[in-house]
């Protein structure tokens, strides 16, 4: 709790927004923001004027954001005595706080001074908290928005010049990156993160910290699990030292079925409340891929790469950091492209364009739900002294089907044919025996208890 003076004349409106404080300093026709996080130190805040009015004898009051726009009014100066004139009408504004411009200003009926601008329709906040079209109002969404962790980032990625573009909302109410812009030339412009939600993953922790060494290697999880065959190349390649769990998985243009191996049933019961309020319930289904990721310090890395499967055309990556540390550097590596400072191009000759491809670290503390853009180049390095371990997400904006394999389940992998999940024929007797889907899911419930043996 503080106290901060000297904000502005006759200031009103107060609506926190990505780390600032978006007002009106009223007297001086001036939309401001105040920041508190990136402030120098022992200054305690920065004030930033977005927009004042071009002309004087204007005064601002009401103030509402509705899909990161400011909405104010702008009225004559007039006394306090005169500001109920039913013939006089003022002003509403759109300023664009992504864009930092001003959208339009127009004449509005007021019969008098406008004096509150809110969004009741959308959230009964809205005259003192940001509120967003397209979603519910729920305690997911109100925590998105109100979180400081997901302010600081989003800050640091508009200061990058890497702004999140929100194409859509998930059924919690939380946002997706723009698919457009990510499956672009530039898939960049779509931003490098989308930061969504500080998750508590205590319960992840101790279930992951429970799992026997070699619960992360190939023998273990052909005999307990299912497990995955035609992908060593690809990992060898990018992902050397990389050891991972496979819970769903799809083929590689994300069109067919998913396929659910045994394993999930051992995460499940920490893992499923985490993805429902990323998620919303209703859009499980959109899951193709669902994996842990492992990184042992000083014993793989993940060398730059752009995901390019239909998977990542088409659908979102989504990290949930389980265990990590300041000293894992997750880097994604933007291109910009200038004009050549040295070269003078002739008459009818094209400018030589450079191609500069840029680092930057991106926030991924534990327990901290982001979307990745996956089709912007990316790379993670362990340099610390403990394991990292990511939960990874992939999904299509449309429901998928499921299709529980039992243990033993060799996938077969082609790029080209698709995902081929085949198992012995007493296997398939035994699925065809069961047949009920309680019965199956007993099955694989026993099963997933060998993990803890």
């Amino acid at each position: 709790m503080g106290r901060v003076q000297r904000v502005g004349e006759k200031a009103h409106g107060l609506v926190p927004w990505q780390g600032a404080y978006i007002m009106l300093d009223s007297d001086n026709g001036a939309l401001i923001a105040m920041d508190l996080i990136s402030a120098p130190s022992g200054q305690g805040f920065n004030i930033v004027r977005l927009w004042k009015a071009p002309e004087e004898g204007v005064f601002l009051k009401g103030l509402a954001i509705v899909d990161d726009v400011a909405y104010f009014g702008i009225s004559p100066w007039a006394p306090r005595s005169a500001r109920n004139d039913p013939q006089s009408n003022n002003e509403l504004a759109a300023f664009d706080l992504v864009a930092g411009e001003l959208l339009w200003r127009r004449q509005v009926p007021t019969a008098g001074l406008l004096n509150i601008i809110g969004a009741p329709h959308l959230s009964v906040a809205s005259t003192y908290l940001p509120s967003y079209t397209g979603k519910a109002e729920t305690d997911v969404v109100q925590q998105h928005h109100n979180s400081p962790e997901v302010a600081v980032a989003m800050q640091s990625l508009t200061k990058l010049g890497y702004p999140p573009k929100v194409g859509g909302y998930w059924s919690s109410g939380l946002p997706y990156l723009e698919m457009n812009l990510k499956s672009s030339k530039t898939p960049w412009d779509a931003g490098l993160q989308l930061p969504l939600l500080l998750l508590n993953v205590s319960q992840l922790q101790a279930d992951v910290l429970a799992l026997p060494p070699e619960a992360w290697n190939y023998q273990y999880q052909a005999k307990y699990s299912a497990v995955m065959a035609g992908r060593e190349g690809n990992q060898a390649a990018f992902k050397p030292g990389v050891e991972g769990i496979v819970l769903l998985f799809s083929d590689n243009d994300g069109s067919g079925p998913v396929y659910k191996f045994p394993a999930y049933d051992y995460f499940a019961p920490a893992l499923e409340p985490l993805l429902e309020a990323i998620l919303g319930k209703h859009d499980l289904q959109h899951i193709i891929r669902l994996q842990l990721a492992l990184m042992r310090p000083g014993m793989s890395d993940i060398k730059i790469h752009v995901d390019s499967g239909g998977y990542a055309v088409r659908g979102h990556r989504i990290h949930i950091p389980v265990f990590t540390h300041p000293n894992v550097a997750f880097d994604v590596c933007p291109h910009r492209y200038v004009p050549d400072p040295a070269h003078s191009p002739g008459e009818g000759e094209p400018q030589r364009i450079l191609d500069i491809q840029e680092c930057f670290k991106i926030p991924a503390v534990e327990g901290f739900a982001f979307e990745l853009n996956n089709r912007a180049a990316h790379r993670v390095a362990n340099l610390s002294p403990i394991d990292r371990v990511h939960v990874v997400i992939d999904l299509c904006q449309g429901p998928h089907p499921r299709i529980s394999v039992p243990p033993g389940t060799v996938c077969d992998y082609d790029m080209k044919k698709g995902l081929l999940c085949k198992y012995s024929d007493n296997q398939q007797q035994q699925q065809q025996q069961e047949g009920s889907a309680l019965v199956q899911q007993q099955h694989y419930s026993a099963t997933a208890a060998k993990w803890l043996e």
